[in-house]
């Protein structure tokens, strides 16, 4: 089987060149444009089943250097907080204080059924909690972040675990979450 390997610099065109190709796709189908497809998880999702397509008939296996990774989800993280401003949470009002008070419930809702499920298929409940709100509310750079800790305690694979539910929970977020934020705009208005 071929291997390809691809540095940094070959990552990050590769990873614009498919955002790009998801910006295309998503401009010619009226579906997707509808339905509120992220031009990144078309374009990701694209490349994740041709790649795992190859994988599969042992044809090519793509690996890529993610040095960087973890560094780039928290300057991006970052940007993204910095622009929240006190006007815009004033402005959000009681509905948002509302919706905060859900997301700690929902959060420790998460962390509390990946306690139990773990106990349940006596799998290390560090490694159920990557499944929760480390890698579905923090993300991959939480899961990248707190799966090295946990890795540290002698827990292995947490890393990849929670990279993968991440990644699980982005590409869900992604294919449901702009139907139904488009349904409840469009119910609003």
């Amino acid at each position: 089987m071929l291997s390809i390997s691809l540095d940094f610099i070959q990552t990050l065109i590769l990873s614009i060149l498919l955002f790009l190709l998801g910006n295309i796709i998503k401009n010619k189908s009226k579906l997707l444009t509808k339905m509120c497809i992220p031009s990144p998880v078309i374009g990701g999702l694209l490349f994740c089943i041709l790649s795992l397509i190859l994988r599969i008939f042992k044809i090519c296996e793509i690996s890529m250097n993610t040095s960087l990774m973890n560094y780039l989800i928290c300057f991006f993280f970052t940007i993204v907080g910095l622009s929240v401003s006190i006007a815009l949470v004033k402005k959000g009002g009681r509905l948002l204080i509302k919706y905060w008070l859900l997301c700690g419930v929902l959060a420790f809702s998460q962390n509390l059924l990946t306690l139990i499920l773990s106990k349940l298929t006596n799998i290390n409940p560090l490694l159920g909690l990557m499944c929760g709100t480390i890698s579905m509310e923090g993300g991959h750079g939480s899961a990248a972040a707190y799966g090295a800790s946990i890795e540290s305690l002698g827990v292995e694979n947490a890393c990849s675990v929670g990279i993968a539910a991440a990644t699980f929970g982005l590409i869900l977020a992604g294919v449901l979450g702009g139907p139904v934020a488009k349904y409840l705009i469009e119910k609003i208005i």
